[in-house]
């Protein structure tokens, strides 16, 4: 059995959900441990979150019993600490990738896991598994939708194709692509000093010119949790729209509203991560643009990084592009 612990938010759920998956895939037991989510577990956490893989209307899984975690890796007392060295049952990610983590068994495993390779074939599944309830969407959300679909709102749920490789002129609305800048909690200052500087204004400006050059006319839907600091930098653009209609709960529905876009420009945020990946682009070589790292504690290597996000496009804070 392989249990998967699953804490953090949506995007970093996503992530822990798509490796359990992929253990599935390969005929292992996987399962979901949801007990970071427990209240007593919550009340010591400086930025509470909840469950939201329920969220989603075909999101499977096992969730991990009480006994089943024991099973794996003993009991929470001395003993239990001594079986888990002996065993080796307990492993927590602290690289960016192990190419060899398919080949454990019976373990249980602490981490974010982002770097996609680990489930990149099979993220068309995911997408299917992944479906928004878009009967709870609310309508000024479902506006933003179809003015990414053109008009069109069939366009904005599962059965729609791709307009990936038309030119401009071939597609039937402007090109529509997904902009994210994360600030909220990156600006506090423990936050500041390890997610700061990395998806910059030089970041942004370099990306956005970027698709200009690859797909002329497109119209950029810019998705920030501070929505007042892009409306005073971007408001006044005409090929740009602030969409500013979910918040609280709400929230999640600007991942499905990304996903919509023809293109993406990520913030160093699993949020936009998955944004781009349930696009339906995603399979057909989508344009999608990250930063060359997430975190301030990583080195980017573009050799390596190339092999675990494939047909992605890093752009470093100073605005290099690396194709």
């Amino acid at each position: 059995m392989i249990i998967i612990r699953l804490m953090g938010g949506l995007g970093n759920q996503l992530q822990q959900y798509a490796l359990c998956q992929k253990y599935i895939s390969l005929g292992k037991d996987a399962r979901l441990d949801l007990s970071w989510f427990a209240p007593g577990v919550q009340d010591s956490v400086k930025a509470p979150r909840r469950p939201e893989l329920n969220e989603f209307k075909n999101a499977d899984y096992k969730e991990a019993s009480r006994d089943d975690v024991v099973r794996i890796i003993g009991r929470d007392d001395l003993a239990g600490k001594i079986y888990r060295r002996i065993r080796n049952s307990c492993f927590t990610e602290r690289e960016m990738y192990y190419p060899d983590l398919f080949d454990r068994d019976n373990i249980y495993l602490e981490g974010y896991w982002a770097a996609e390779r680990y489930y990149a074939d099979i993220i068309p599944v995911l997408a299917e598994k992944l479906r928004f309830d878009t009967e709870s969407v609310p309508q000024e959300t479902m506006d933003i939708a179809s003015r990414i679909s053109g008009g069109t709102l069939d366009q904005c749920f599962p059965d729609y194709s791709s307009y990936t490789g038309e030119t401009a002129v071939e597609h039937e609305h402007p090109f529509s692509v997904a902009v994210h800048i994360r600030r909220g909690d990156y600006l506090d200052p423990e936050n500041m000093a390890l997610f700061g500087n990395i998806a910059t204004d030089g970041y942004y400006e370099a990306a956005i010119s970027l698709v200009r050059e690859k797909l002329p006319g497109a119209h950029f839907f810019i998705f920030s949790d501070d929505p007042a600091y892009v409306r005073a930098k971007y408001g006044n653009d005409h090929d740009k729209t602030i969409v500013d209609v979910n918040r609280g709960e709400n929230s999640r529905f600007d991942m499905w509203l990304m996903s919509l876009c023809d293109a993406h420009i990520c913030a160093n945020s699993t949020f936009s991560f998955w944004g781009a990946r349930l696009s339906r682009s995603y399979a057909d070589g989508g344009l999608r643009i990250r930063p060359t790292i997430q975190k301030n504690t990583q080195t980017f290597d573009h050799s390596i990084m190339k092999e675990l996000w494939k047909g992605w496009i890093f752009i470093d804070p100073v605005g290099k592009v690396y194709e």
